[in-house]
């Protein structure tokens, strides 16, 4: 599909200040080709321009679909844009579609090795980030269980985080 999407007016981002790192969620968005992702990084660089930056970012990609054929095109101008305004980087609820095409972007911006399915440990690997900037030489382990949305828990009933 080329042109304008049909969906434009159903996309829904939000954003949240979570004292010192913003959390991106999207609802609905579609990407069809080199348009949309015109369109939708302006519509994020529109919503960034409030924020502090750089900044760690949390995103949650459970709203986000990316046609193949524009997957490069949407890598190239995410990355401009994560060199604008990402400290950090974390994200979580990516389909393996969108984050097989996203990874040639987020991979080099982040330390995550495995797709995390929720919140919680995308948001301890982005912690994990923030303490390794930060100076912190003792850093917890994050169980590979724990970013797969598993409980946190080792064998010996350790915690993770």
């Amino acid at each position: 599909m080329t042109g304008r999407n049909r969906n434009w007016a159903q996309w829904r981002l939000e954003l949240t200040w979570c004292g010192g790192y913003i959390e991106l969620s999207f609802q609905d968005v579609i990407l069809f080709g080199d348009a949309d992702v015109t369109r939708w990084v302006a519509e994020l660089e529109l919503a960034l321009a409030s924020f502090p930056r750089p900044t760690d970012m949390l995103l949650d990609l459970r709203g986000l679909t990316i046609a193949e054929s524009c997957a490069p095109y949407c890598c190239q101008q995410l990355g401009r844009l994560f060199d604008r305004h990402a400290l950090g980087l974390a994200y979580y609820g990516a389909s393996p579609a969108t984050a097989a095409l996203l990874a040639p972007c987020l991979g080099p911006r982040t330390d995550q090795s495995d797709r995390i399915r929720s919140r919680s440990p995308a948001l301890a690997v982005l912690t994990q980030q923030r303490r390794l900037r930060q100076g912190h030489v003792a850093m917890a382990h994050v169980s590979s269980d724990f970013l797969a949305g598993g409980n946190g828990w080792d064998e010996s009933g350790a915690a993770f985080i």
